[in-house]
């Protein structure tokens, strides 16, 4: 869970800077971003740090185990397994919804307005949709509103305090508004690789005894 959460996280981050959206201070404490660019580009294909990665993980970890744990306390007992073709469609989904959000706040830059049915309208839906398809659990929907509260918390404190990065457009406290949203979206992705990693690790003790 931590290696493919710390492997996406930068590339779904980066989508936001190969949009202009979000950008990384050059002389922070954490030292200067890592750029890939690829020959004859004018903007760079990724922009991240070494501490997104790191960061990405730890969330990846912490989301993947509480959902089963949920399951277990709120659904009363695990959920079977989705498979690993739905634990792909979701992270792609989760992906998708990162490059959107990009497209949608560049575009939204562009004409000078912040229009919120144009901008926060779609994402929330997109969240939303996320979840009735892929998540429809009470615990799921309680870490879907956490990370919507925590996640947006947490980037104030690397913006405003850590001046790690900063966001080309604001709202307030040096975030976009439609930030939570993405954040939300992240929370079936998360459950679904938890659960899924969670069976094999099941079935291999069950193997185990059984040989």
């Amino acid at each position: 869970m931590w290696g493919l959460a710390a492997l996406l996280g930068p590339v779904c981050d980066g989508r936001h800077s190969a949009h202009d959206v979000l950008h990384y201070a050059t002389d922070s404490i954490a030292g200067p971003p890592w750029l890939l660019t690829l020959p004859g580009a004018s903007s760079p294909l990724l922009e991240t740090c070494w501490w997104v990665p790191v960061a990405f993980g730890g969330a990846g970890v912490i989301l993947g185990a509480a959902h089963p744990i949920l399951d277990r306390k709120w659904g009363g007992g695990p959920r079977p397994p989705p498979g690993w073709p739905a634990v792909l469609l979701s992270i792609f989904c989760f992906v998708a919804c990162y490059e959107l959000s990009g497209v949608l706040a560049q575009a939204a830059a562009t004409s000078g307005t912040h229009d919120f049915a144009a901008l926060d309208v779609p994402l929330l839906l997109n969240a939303a949709a996320i979840f009735l398809i892929f998540e429809r659990s009470k615990g799921g929907l309680l870490m879907m509103a956490l990370l919507a509260t925590i996640g947006p918390v947490a980037e104030i404190g690397l913006i405003n305090v850590l001046h790690l990065y900063e966001y080309t457009n604001t709202d307030f406290a040096g975030i976009p508004s439609w930030i939570a949203w993405v954040y939300a979206a992240g929370g079936p992705a998360n459950g679904a690789l938890g659960r899924q990693i969670l069976f094999e690790l099941e079935s291999k003790q069950i193997s185990s005894r059984r040989e």
